[in-house]
Order: structure tokens, then C-alpha cells, then sequence
């Protein structure tokens, strides 16, 4: 048997590809775990972009186990994991972000704003602050219906849904910090960045016999580890930002952020 000639992707055909799938497997779709980019067909000569799907290393191993007729992961498969997966990526690149500042919403009737001090006249409102519980909640009831399932790759993509509503909470906190607080960097990116170190640290720490030990539940169990983390994470800014003031009571807002799940 001839062995197939491996061609070297593009560089910018690689980073299109890798960019697509926002650099996590198209199949199991776990944050943080180390991917390559598999070619389809199997043909390592054809570097179309067409051609190629981000995966982990586990689900890549899965392309190369053969079962009963045919292989446990096939071509079409993947193909269609990738068509989906890079459709939501787009979707959701295209309504996770508004303006690229926050604009703290103005005083409510009766609810006093407190400046924060940092001499930008930046302020925070408890209207702000009594949303935040609401906004987990809701995140949680998208979510409750695909972790019902009891499907592996519907209960990853739900605690992604959820990690992303907490990260964009993360962003919006920022606002009340002075620029370039976070490294000098923007907000979104940081928090981004953040997130991922999070969940690869989770993914890591469970498998301690080594990567693709664990089973299919590791995923599943980092992101519901991530999101512990990101919403510790969100009650320890809410804990700084309000510190100095005396008309909000931390006590009562962490019991109403504990119970909005």
C-alpha cells in the first residue's frame, strides 16, 4: 500500500479553519482541550478548507476505530459535526457582543447610584446589581432542557450557553473598572482568554490518570465546574465593586445569586 503524501495546510487556511470552530472540537465540543485539524477524507494531501474539521484528540481517535461495518466516527459524520458546529459558532459570534463599551444603565426612581471613586465618574446601580440573579435564572431554564436529555454533546453545549451568559455578566462588571484594568486589555478578550484557562485547568484536574482517562462525562463535568468558577468569580467583583457602600446589602444579594439556579 502506497502511503498518502501529506501536504502542509496554509497558514491562513489553518487559522480560517481553527478561527470557524473558535478553536474546539466540532464533535464533543468541550472547552479547553488541545485540537488539530483533521482532513475528512483522510487524505492528508487535500487541504481544502472544505476538507478539514477541528476535533480533539480523543474524538480524532475516534476517526480511526473501526466497528461492526463501517468506523465509529466516519467522514460524513464529521462533516456534518462541523457544518453545525461552525454555524453556531458564526450565530452566536453574531449576537453575543453590543457595544463595545458598557453603558451602566441611568438611576431608577428611588434607587440611589454610588460613584465608584476612580475619579471617571463611573457608577454602579443597584438595578444593575438585582438583574444579575435574573440573568443567571434565565440561563439556567435555557439550559434545563438539554441537560434533561441526558445526551452527552446537548449537556456540553447547554454549560457552554451558560458559561457564555456568565462571561458576558464578567464583561459587563468590567465596565466599572477603569480602563485597562485587566492586563490593559478588552474587557470581552480577557474574560474570554480567562474563561478558557478555567475550563482547561477543570478538564485537566479531573483526568488524573492522563487525557481520555476520564470518559465522556469529563466534559460534561468541566463545564459544570467552569461555571462554578465564573460565578464565584462574578460574586467576588460584585463583593469589590460594592464594598465602600452603604445602601446594598452583599448578604441578601448573594442569597438571591445562590438560589437563582
Amino acid at each position: 500500500m502506497n502511503k498518502k503524501e501529506r501536504t502542509e495546510i496554509p497558514r491562513d487556511v489553518a487559522a480560517s479553519a481553527l478561527f470557524e470552530s473558535d478553536r474546539t472540537c466540532c464533535v464533543c465540543r468541550a472547552r479547553g482541550k488541545a485540537v488539530q485539524i483533521h482532513h475528512v477524507d483522510e487524505n492528508p494531501a487535500n487541504g481544502d478548507k472544505s476538507n478539514l474539521a477541528v476535533l480533539c484528540f480523543d474524538c480524532h481517535r475516534d476517526t480511526q476505530i473501526r466497528g461492526g461495518f463501517d468506523r465509529k466516527l466516519d467522514a460524513a459524520q464529521v462533516a456534518l459535526y462541523r457544518d453545525d458546529w461552525v454555524t453556531r459558532v458564526a450565530n452566536r459570534r453574531s449576537i453575543d457582543h453590543g457595544p463595545t463599551e458598557f453603558v451602566a444603565p441611568p438611576a431608577t426612581s428611588g434607587r440611589a447610584h454610588v460613584e465608584r471613586g476612580n475619579g471617571r465618574g463611573q457608577e454602579i446601580g443597584l438595578a444593575f446589581l438585582d438583574d444579575l440573579p435574573q440573568r443567571r435564572l434565565a440561563a439556567y431554564r435555557d439550559a434545563q432542557p438539554d441537560w434533561d436529555t441526558g445526551v452527552t454533546a446537548k449537556m456540553v453545549e447547554a454549560n457552554d450557553r451558560v458559561i457564555r451568559a456568565l462571561q458576558q455578566i464578567l464583561v459587563d462588571l468590567a465596565s466599572f473598572y477603569p480602563p485597562g484594568q485587566f492586563d490593559g486589555r478588552r474587557p470581552d478578550d480577557y474574560f474570554k482568554d480567562r474563561t478558557r484557562e478555567v475550563g482547561k485547568w477543570h478538564s485537566q484536574t479531573l483526568e488524573p490518570h492522563g487525557p481520555g482517562t476520564g470518559g465522556t462525562i469529563v466534559p460534561i463535568m468541566t463545564g459544570g465546574a467552569t461555571i462554578s468558577s465564573l460565578e464565584q468569580m462574578i460574586d467576588e467583583m460584585v463583593s469589590a465593586l460594592t464594598s465602600l457602600r452603604d445602601d446594598f446589602n452583599l448578604h441578601s444579594w448573594r442569597s438571591a445569586w445562590r438560589n437563582s439556579a
